[in-house]
């Protein structure tokens, strides 16, 4: 028997869920680029499947192709390596990768999940047997943090020839990164600071009190229901008629601070060469590339790190919206504590808030301790 074209295999399977004649089906063949013999046959194919007489013979046909092409399927492996952010093999790193499971004769959705976990030389493998294109959607170990941007396998697009998965080896595996997480402490956060001025407020200044956790529209009298806040960061919106753009000025809100700009993910805030300010040209829907900055701000010095999440901007107005988190107690890291309770959260808050309303630092607390009490009295009220 004549061999069939991968193109007339598509249509077998196809016609098999009875979608020969369904309209999406002849706009998925038009953006297919067919020779002479695959249109012949697809012409044939979709006649004698069409005729209620042939029909019975072109499903059984149907059939014994995709039997076939189900026992031509060979094993795949998947080999991989995990390593830190210095190149040092990480073992015990869990995976988590999905891939559809084929069965022959079954019509659902078989979506199957590997959790290979990786050795001494942080090295893993998957073998797929009888099964399709797999994608990794997780890397996970306690004490190291895993994004996207850390490999190259997320930098592309991972679909069909793309997906680096279809082809490795022992030799060549795919790679990739953990960050080595430090000591973590407990942040003060705010995921959704923006500052926003209108064509009639460029060039004001306006200011956030990073603790207070309280936008300072008048800096002149930087006051919230009667309570003095401190401006940790000054940003100033200046519309600039010649290239239509808005000029961007952001510094400490104190004079001993200072700013560092850099595209540098940092979780421990320099210690030296702070500057004055930090300038750019803002661009509608573009960050800078300096999207990262470290900030030095109050008396009693304590340590920001703002990531520029957005910016959106007309000849009318601008928004800027970043993300912040702050050391309350005046050290540089910004390793941020996850998963602390509420009780807790709220408590370490208090006492921050506290502590800068009098000009200085609060305690720092043993965060595992109060997390370890908190969680057992969560326990205790359940029995």
């Amino acid at each position: 028997m004549k061999r069939l074209s991968i193109l007339l295999f598509m249509l077998l399977l196809i016609a098999n869920y009875n979608l020969a004649n369904d309209e999406t089906n002849s706009v998925f063949f038009t953006n297919v680029t067919l020779t002479v013999e695959q249109k012949l046959e697809r012409e044939k194919y979709l006649k004698e499947y069409g005729d209620e007489k042939t029909r019975p013979e072109v499903e059984k046909k149907n059939q014994a192709a995709i039997k076939r092409w189900f026992e031509s399927l060979k094993p795949l492996y998947v080999y991989g390596q995990v390593l830190d952010d210095s190149g040092n093999p990480i073992e015990g790193v869990k995976l988590e990768l999905h891939f559809h499971r084929y069965v022959l004769g079954s019509n659902k959705d078989n979506m199957t999940t590997e959790w290979p976990v990786t050795d001494k030389d942080g090295c893993f493998t998957v073998k797929i047997d009888k099964g399709g294109e797999p994608h990794i959607f997780e890397i996970k170990k306690e004490g190291y943090e895993f994004k996207p941007e850390y490999s190259k396998y997320y930098s592309i697009d991972q679909t069909g020839q793309n997906n680096p998965l279809l082809s490795t080896s022992k030799d060549h595996p795919v790679m990739f990164r953990l960050r080595k997480k430090g000591e973590t402490a407990f942040l003060r956060e705010d995921q959704d600071l923006s500052f926003e001025f209108s064509i009639a407020e460029s060039g004001k200044p306006e200011g956030a009190d990073f603790i207070q956790k309280y936008m300072i529209r008048n800096l002149v009298k930087p006051f919230h229901n009667n309570e003095r806040l401190v401006c940790d960061l000054q940003v100033q919106a200046t519309f600039n008629v010649t290239n239509s753009l808005w000029l961007v000025v952001m510094k400490s809100g104190n004079a001993s601070g200072g700013i560092i700009a850099t595209e540098k993910l940092l979780y421990e805030a320099p210690q030296e060469g702070y500057q004055p300010e930090f300038t750019f040209f803002a661009e509608d829907r573009k960050v800078p590339k300096e999207k990262y900055i470290y900030l030095k701000s109050r008396n009693t010095a304590i340590y920001s790190r703002l990531d520029v999440a957005y910016i959106v901007a007309s000849k009318n107005f601008i928004r800027i919206g970043l993300k912040s988190v702050t050391n309350p107690y005046g050290d540089r890291n910004l390793e941020a504590a996850t998963d602390v309770p509420y009780e807790v959260k709220k408590q370490l808050i208090d006492k921050a808030k506290a502590a800068h309303r009098q000009g200085k630092h609060p305690e720092k607390p043993d965060l595992p301790k109060l997390i370890k009490e908190a969680r057992n009295k969560a326990e205790k009220s359940k029995q």
